[in-house]
């Protein structure tokens, strides 16, 4: 049995309820990554030794497909070590660039990706998924019309290769529970969950000022709590930071994740959460803490889930030691 121990603390990750893991890199394209199949190879050699079953992997096929002249060898190889190890693997299209302004000719970037990769793909692609578009930030019918017909085409090719869709707002699953199913078979709908993010999201830079105070505990503990910091006023961190009491603790991931585990019910269709994480900003046990209760209520509700991520600002890897038992 394969157990994970933390250095510093009594407390343990307890990822084996998880499905998979994010294995990121390959979407930075502002880092100009190289698609290192040899790395990604003893990434997902670690992650199968975890006892996890999938990996999902963002790409910019953007930027790979253009830069990289031997991608789809690479890619091949990757799929196959897959196999090997019998992980499957979640091929998610980042840094997509699709906007309000340019949304037809986005739609068309989109779908000629996606022949690209096909053309790349073998006849066998049991094991293999693809999630059209990471986040859409458009608004809901400009996203559904989209997505249609990115589906559409996709399945023109291939009918029977699992594809995985989420909904606008980047992938909300408050979106998601507002949607009607897509019209095509063995679809996955996805969420991304980090509720509440003025815990999950302190101190990120990119978030603005609304995330600025850190040292935020989970769950929620008067005592523990930091004075919010100044930067926060006026913006609606403040509201979030007022009502952490009754946000920061599992009876609310719980009721936020049955909401959606309701519509995906009323609907009969699978759902999947391909993102639930914290950043390295929050003090390591408030991080175990979280990350174990929203495995705990995933699994309760038969959710595979997908930690963000390896390696990174959110990563997983550094916080863990790895024995085999």
């Amino acid at each position: 049995m394969t157990s994970l121990a933390f250095t510093s603390s009594a407390q343990v990750l307890s990822i084996s309820s998880a499905y998979g893991v994010n294995l990121t890199g390959n979407e930075r394209t502002w880092d100009c990554p190289t698609f290192d199949v040899s790395k990604l190879e003893r990434e997902i050699k670690r992650v199968e030794d975890l006892g996890l079953k999938a990996v999902r992997l963002p790409i910019s096929f953007r930027y790979h497909l253009k830069s990289d002249p031997d991608f789809g060898k690479k890619l091949r190889r990757l799929l196959r070590s897959c196999a090997k190890v019998k992980i499957e693997l979640i091929l998610a299209n980042f840094d997509h660039q699709l906007s309000e302004e340019h949304l037809e000719e986005g739609t068309f970037q989109i779908i000629d990706q996606w022949m690209a990769v096909l053309d790349i793909l073998p006849k066998n692609t049991k094991g293999v998924f693809l999630e059209i578009v990471n986040e859409p930030t458009i608004s809901p019918s400009s996203w559904y019309k989209a997505s249609m017909s990115i589906l559409s085409e996709i399945r023109k090719r291939n009918n029977e290769i699992s594809i995985i869709v989420g909904a606008s707002n980047a992938n909300s699953m408050f979106e998601l529970s507002r949607m009607k199913p897509y019209p095509f078979k063995n679809l996955i709908y996805t969420f991304h969950y980090y509720e509440p993010y003025i815990f999950t999201h302190q101190g990120t830079s990119w978030t603005g000022d609304q995330h600025a105070t850190v040292g935020i505990p989970y769950p929620y503990d008067e005592e523990m709590m930091p004075v919010m910091n100044t930067k926060v006023k006026g913006t609606s961190g403040e509201v979030n930071f007022r009502d952490y009491d009754k946000t920061g603790n599992i009876v609310a991931v719980e009721d936020k994740i049955s909401q959606i585990f309701n519509w995906a019910k009323t609907h009969d269709v699978i759902i999947w959460c391909t993102e639930y994480g914290v950043t390295e900003n929050a003090d390591r046990e408030s991080r175990i803490n979280y990350l174990n209760d929203v495995s705990q209520i995933l699994r309760k509700y038969s959710i595979p889930s997908f930690l963000w991520e390896w390696e990174g600002n959110f990563g997983v890897k550094e916080i863990m030691n790895l024995s085999n038992k």
